[in-house]
């Protein structure tokens, strides 16, 4: 007590609020029990997108370097696949209300597997709104394997499917480049968002027809509403009648997720020709023995048939391509001739790597003039009606112009 007596009364005020805070910051960032730890993670990860700040999720990582690695894989999803896409846009993430189901957890020791989905919701809006803003959805599968240091859970490794690829094809001996690349990225993004949050106020709002209606009437053979309909519908909630790719021979599901809302929009089975298209379930409620060309389930096969398709007029599914290098080269003036039900495929230094279907657009208004931007659906991972832009080296726009 002589002791306590000799410290000036707010020296000792400042200790107790100091050893209070990081009690604070240590319970927020680290929960007591593996099932915490995962559900706050996963929670803070998409409240990062709000924050602006891809290293919020950092305390959450054990010191090793198997987390490093995942963290890394973490950090530069969040930035070339929403932060950057976003800002650059002139749009900002204002609010996301993330739920996360625990599917399983098993623990062992000092370590712990969980196996969680994560869905959110994320409104979105101009970086400087003169409106309402736009909400999106996405659903994501983590599974978490988690280890106790000094009494805390934390983050050991986070294995999920994403436009990327999947998290634990992450190879050791690239650490060093994956870790270059993210301080790159994070460079690149605090300029964007310094660059939108001086942008022109502008209004957006949701719109499920584009500008240009009279481009779509000369494209009318395709049921664009159709194809739309399904992809709300199975963005999230797959269709049984078709086979998962998500893990067939390691190329995802986003492309046969496409070919199956093309389907839908009116296309059917192309067995004949030089670009077959075509997937058949054998007339059984069962996947097990389904079987389908390649142009159905894989980014290039589809690419090769859709143009192939218009450019030969041969049966099936059809479409003319537009190609930008960057996303700041999407140009308004045929950007309006994007219709729904249209196909998106992104491609990087490997080729192709990614499809995605036409599922809205954002009706951009700067000083009375009203601009288009489409709006997307995908699986691998799933989301809804999110914008276009991922920072990829090539989008293809591949403007459907008839199904058969």
């Amino acid at each position: 007590m002589a002791i306590l007596k000799k410290i000036p009364l707010f020296v000792l005020i400042s200790l107790l609020l100091l050893l209070f805070q990081t009690a604070i910051a240590s319970a927020s960032t680290a929960q007591s029990t593996p099932e915490e730890t995962a559900e706050m993670f996963l929670e803070t990860r998409m409240q990062s997108l709000v924050t602006q700040n891809a290293d919020d999720i950092v305390p959450f990582f054990a010191e090793s370097e198997e987390a490093e690695l995942y963290l890394l894989f973490n950090q530069n999803e969040l930035l070339s696949m929403y932060l950057i896409p976003m800002a650059e846009s002139n749009y900002k993430y204002e609010n996301v209300v993330p739920k996360v189901l625990i599917n399983s957890i098993n623990v062992t020791g000092n370590t712990a597997v969980v196996d969680a989905t994560l869905f959110s919701e994320m409104l979105w809006n101009a970086a400087n709104p003169t409106g309402k803003g736009i909400t999106s959805h996405i659903s994501e599968d983590h599974l978490l394997t988690l280890i106790e240091q000094n009494g805390v859970w934390y983050i050991n490794t986070d294995d999920y499917n994403c436009e990327l690829g999947n998290a634990k094809q992450i190879d050791n001996n690239k650490k060093a480049i994956l870790s270059a690349e993210v301080k790159k990225l994070q460079d690149e993004a605090k300029q964007k968002i310094e660059k939108a949050n001086i942008s022109q106020p502008m209004k957006i709002e949701f719109s499920n027809t584009n500008i240009d209606q009279s481009v779509a009437s000369t494209r009318a053979a395709y049921n664009r509403e159709g194809s739309q309909a399904y992809a709300d519908n199975y963005w999230y909630n797959f269709n049984p009648a078709y086979k998962d790719m998500s893990s067939n021979g390691g190329g995802g599901d986003c492309t046969n997720f496409v070919s199956q809302c093309i389907r839908a929009g009116g296309a059917s089975n192309d067995k004949i020709g030089s670009y077959k298209w075509w997937y058949d379930n054998k007339g059984t409620s069962s996947t097990s023995d389904d079987t389908w060309e390649w142009t159905w389930g894989t980014v290039s096969g589809l690419n090769y048939a859709l143009k192939g398709n218009y450019t030969q007029s041969e049966y099936g599914p059809k479409a003319y391509e537009i190609v930008i290098q960057g996303d700041s080269n999407y140009n308004y003036s045929w950007g309006n001739q994007i219709q729904l039900g249209d196909v998106i495929q992104y491609e990087n230094s490997s080729g192709l790597y990614h499809s995605v279907i036409v599922t809205g657009f954002v009706i951009q208004y700067y000083n009375g003039e009203a601009y288009s931007n489409p709006l997307i659906s995908q699986h691998s991972s799933s989301k809804h009606n999110v914008s276009w832009q991922k920072s990829a080296y090539k989008t293809h726009f591949l403007f459907m112009t008839g199904v058969n």
